[in-house]
């Protein structure tokens, strides 16, 4: 289930996150690599488009960054 991005509501830059050592090469067109340690409040997807990452469970979103590196929080 894909959802739509709560910062620019596109769907079509969204990718759902793969954690841990995958065994081959994700599809890259539907998956995105989030690295293999492991946390409580690790996001399930990220829009390439800005990237936000967020969840699919709530409306918490995180990790926007504009193009000076500058965090960017909810609208």
């Amino acid at each position: 289930m894909i959802k739509n991005c709560p910062v620019c509501k596109s769907s079509v830059g969204v990718r759902e996150f793969i954690y841990g050592m995958p065994s081959e090469e994700p599809d890259l067109n539907k998956y995105v690599l989030g690295g293999c340690c492991f946390s409580e409040d690790m996001p399930d997807l990220r829009c390439l488009r800005c990237s936000t990452d967020f969840y699919i469970g709530n409306d918490n979103f995180h990790h926007r960054v504009d193009s000076n590196d500058s965090e960017i929080g909810p609208e």
